[in-house]
């Protein structure tokens, strides 16, 4: 559909709006944003810990007094592999396959769920019910919205006792699935847009889950690197999601809405099968404490709150 109201040079203006709230966001983050206490401990780097803790009590108490042990950080004794044989190939080693399998699964079908429905909804709006470009933006930023009530409610739930952040991203790939299959039935625009909406936001959360979730199952020494190669390897939904829901609104508005369904009913199938739970328990911090799935070892809600290894 061809529209002669609208610049040729549309997307320069749309990339520029992009772009530049991360041109403001990295200065910040470079010079404003702290290090990690957790990982700061684990490195050794016990006086940057010392003063970040400090530095945390006063803007937070207005004092020192609320500092434990006088300020100083307690000693934590460990045997400790060589700093580098830590790899990223150790991210598909047998204490961490598992881990890093089902992170990818989840978070691929993250990523073509929530761009695969950014990019084919107003499209979806247009055919179905003739609306114009203009109004048809303004529903996806009604749909952006509406995702705020959803990470909100994650917020809640994810920390209950008997939920945790395994069942949370369970109950809303069971929720958003289901909404997904009811949506195309709607047939009026209102209906319609307010399915979308909350379907966008039973989407958004899981998505948002998956950054805790998976801080807390990845061992300190390779946290950042797990997580990094996750969030990476899903780009390849990214790039996916378009091509094939273009390819499936050229059949029906319908598939395209049931291929959601259906990539989120195997998001749910993945967090069925993955048996661990990391509410309440203790961050691991190297490969040894890293919950193993092969052997079936202890379940993260039996794990003790504090290490042997402290």
């Amino acid at each position: 559909v061809k529209h002669t109201n609208i610049s040729p040079d549309w997307w320069r203006t749309l990339l520029i709006a992009c772009v530049l709230p991360d041109i403001i966001a990295v200065p910040l983050v470079w010079f404003y944003m702290p290090e990690s206490p957790h990982f700061l401990l684990t490195q050794g780097r016990e006086d940057e810990l010392d003063a970040l803790l400090e530095e945390v009590a006063v803007v937070n108490t207005g004092s020192r007094s609320a500092l434990l042990q006088d300020g100083r950080v307690r000693h934590v004794h460990h045997e400790e592999a060589p700093r580098d044989s830590w790899l990223v190939l150790d991210l598909f080693s047998s204490k961490l396959r598992s881990i890093t399998t089902f992170m990818m699964i989840i978070w691929f079908v993250c990523c073509f769920t929530y761009y695969g429905h950014v990019f084919i909804y107003p499209i979806a709006l247009e055919q179905r019910y003739h609306m114009q470009l203009e109004n048809a933006f303004f529903a996806v930023f009604l749909s952006s919205l509406a995702e705020i009530p959803g990470v909100i409610l994650g917020i809640m739930i994810v920390d209950m006792e008997g939920v945790g952040r395994r069942r949370s991203i369970l109950v809303f790939f069971i929720a958003a699935s289901l909404m997904a299959l009811v949506v195309p039935y709607f047939t009026e625009s209102t209906d319609f847009l307010i399915g979308n909406m909350v379907l966008k936001s039973l989407i958004n959360t899981p998505f948002c889950i998956l950054y805790v979730f998976a801080a807390e199952l990845f061992p300190t020494t390779h946290r950042a690197s797990g997580i990094a190669f996750c969030s990476a390897s899903s780009r390849v939904a990214g790039a996916l999601s378009p091509l094939v829901t273009a390819w499936a609104l050229t059949q029906s508005v319908d598939i395209t809405y049931d291929i959601f369904a259906l990539a989120m009913a195997l998001g749910a199938l993945a967090s069925i099968s993955y048996e661990y739970e990391t509410s309440q328990a203790q961050l691991p911090e190297y490969m040894d404490d890293a919950f193993d799935n092969t052997h079936k070892s202890k379940k993260a809600e039996e794990r003790p709150l504090l290490s042997n290894r402290a």
